[in-house]
Order: C-alpha cells, then structure tokens, then sequence
C-alpha cells in the first residue's frame, strides 16, 4: 500500500476508503466477487463457447459486446452499494 500511495496518493485514498473484501484477492473470503474461476483459459473457453464457428470479426465484435455488458453490469452493481 506505501507502494501505491507513492506513486499514486489519490488511487490510494480511494481505495482507503473501499473495503479490503472489495479490492483485494486475498480478503475476498474466496468468493471473487461473482467469478467462477480463477483460471484464465477456462474464463476465454467460457466466452468464446457460443461462437466458435463464427468468422474471426464476429468473435472479436462479439467479445467487445460482453466484456462491455460485463463492465457495466459490475459498474451497476458497485454504484448500489
């Protein structure tokens, strides 16, 4: 944390005033805050499942859109509380 406050003293104070379980992997009680897994090639197979036969520019759209949803949706969820 003296890391961040060094190099970046705002990024630290907003952290300062959010919750370890929300910023932090190793405080989180093991949940991830709604991720299934931890293993990255398991998360891409995930996304990519429903659109395999599709040509490369439907993939790449497509992955835009869901990252973008997923975003959002995490947005939402952070401003309620």
């Amino acid at each position: 944390m003296q890391n961040i406050r060094q190099i970046c003293p705002e990024g630290a104070q907003w952290l300062d005033q959010h919750d370890l379980e929300m910023w932090t992997f190793h405080k989180d009680g093991g949940h991830r805050w709604g991720i299934a897994t931890t293993n990255s090639s398991e998360s891409i197979n995930n996304v990519y499942r429903e659109c395999r036969a599709l040509p490369i520019s439907a993939i790449v759209e497509m992955t835009f859109w869901k990252t973008n949803r997923w975003f959002v949706n995490r947005l939402h969820w952070c401003e309620k509380r």
